[in-house]
């Protein structure tokens, strides 16, 4: 005999999902989401699939459990409070998007019980099966599109999503995204993507199970690779069955990795000694004025490049698989890149003396 668990939300739970409509020809459309996406104030047509929370949706409470379809939204001027032990479960390709002059306030409690944790908030996939509790990129994300601002995760589990937290714009707004006592892990992608944006946090644990030694992570700045720990397109085990501290000695970022500027502890799993890290992080207005790439999101074929001299150039995917390669000339050098799925891309640039590091994004 062969004992089967099934887990369901079917029986109490509140759904949120986009209409969908039949046409007279059959077809099933599927309501999409409309917003300022470029900052004009016109709203714009997208292929989000997903719908507007109403009023009386602004408020998760911890009395059932709130299932997603699509990308459940947050609209302007409008806030999403979520009560301590909450439970939101996220479909594939959905996710939580807040947009121009909205919050999100997500108001976790410390729990009494830590196997219970009746007061976490818990943003989790919706496959409840125990086969399903651990694996990475079950649901999108947590979308802070450029203009939400005091936004607030407090005691938050976000887990098994593609990126738990993607904050956008508003680099000079100090209340853009606060994260306190909050852990994000299984992310198959990045825990926290943060572009030309302000994050603020304390106690906060960002985990991504996939990491295996052999991933290079990087830091952006407006699009811009300033720190790297490992190299990119590499594969070789830098940081495999140890530990990794920055030198205290190592004042700025750097985008090329140079492994003597880290300490390395044989124990993989040890927090001592890590202290604290202080260095300036900046952009060379240099190596801004020498590489100019656009448009970027790319929602066209055609990538352009500015360069002021010959230039080798590779595009990556985020796994480190080599797409593309090219030889740029001086001057506008248009690249066809329609091939390329919808996603993020590393771009690498170099001549004999320098090099340069970008992300695009392909829509």
């Amino acid at each position: 005999m062969q004992t089967v668990e099934l887990v369901t939300l079917v029986k109490d739970a509140v759904f949120i999902y986009p209409q969908q409509i039949t046409d007279s020809g059959g077809t099933t459309v599927i309501e999409t989401l409309n917003f300022d996406v470029d900052g004009d104030g016109n709203s714009d047509a997208t292929n989000l699939q997903g719908r507007f929370l109403e009023n009386d949706e602004l408020t998760f409470t911890n009395e059932k459990p709130y299932v997603i379809y699509g990308f459940a939204a947050v609209g302007d001027g409008q806030t999403l409070t979520i009560d301590a032990g909450a439970r939101v479960h996220f479909h594939s390709n959905s996710g939580l998007l807040v947009t121009n002059n909205a919050s999100v306030h997500a108001n976790g409690l410390p729990s009494l019980d830590a196997e219970v944790m009746e007061n976490e908030i818990i943003l989790e996939g919706h496959r409840l099966e125990p086969g399903f509790s651990e694996v990475p990129g079950q649901w999108e994300t947590i979308w802070l599109y450029s203009g939400s601002t005091d936004n607030k995760f407090n005691h938050t589990t976000i887990k098994n999503s593609k990126v738990g937290i993607l904050t956008d714009g508003n680099q000079d707004d100090l209340s853009k995204l606060l994260i306190t006592n909050t852990q994000i892990y299984n992310a198959s992608l990045y825990g926290i993507l943060g572009r030309a944006t302000n994050i603020k946090a304390e106690n906060l644990v960002i985990n991504k199970t996939s990491f295996n030694g052999d991933d290079p992570i990087g830091l952006f700045k407006n699009g811009v690779l300033i720190d790297i720990l490992g190299t990119l397109g590499d594969g070789s085990d830098y940081a495999k069955n140890i530990t990794l501290v920055r030198n205290a000695d190592v004042a700025a970022g750097s985008s090329i990795f140079n492994i003597n500027e880290w300490t390395i502890y044989d124990d993989t799993n040890t927090c001592e000694d890590l202290g604290s890290h202080t260095q300036t992080l900046g952009v060379s207005q240099i190596a801004n004025d020498a590489i100019k790439l656009y448009p970027n999101p790319l929602t066209g074929n055609t990538l352009f490049i500015d360069v002021l001299e010959k230039v080798d150039l590779e595009i990556y995917n985020l796994t480190g698989k080599k797409i593309f390669n090219y030889s740029l000339n001086p001057g506008t050098n248009p690249l066809p890149i329609g091939s390329l799925n919808s996603g993020i891309y590393i771009v690498q640039l170099h001549t004999i003396k320098k090099s340069w590091t970008r992300k695009i994004i392909k829509q």
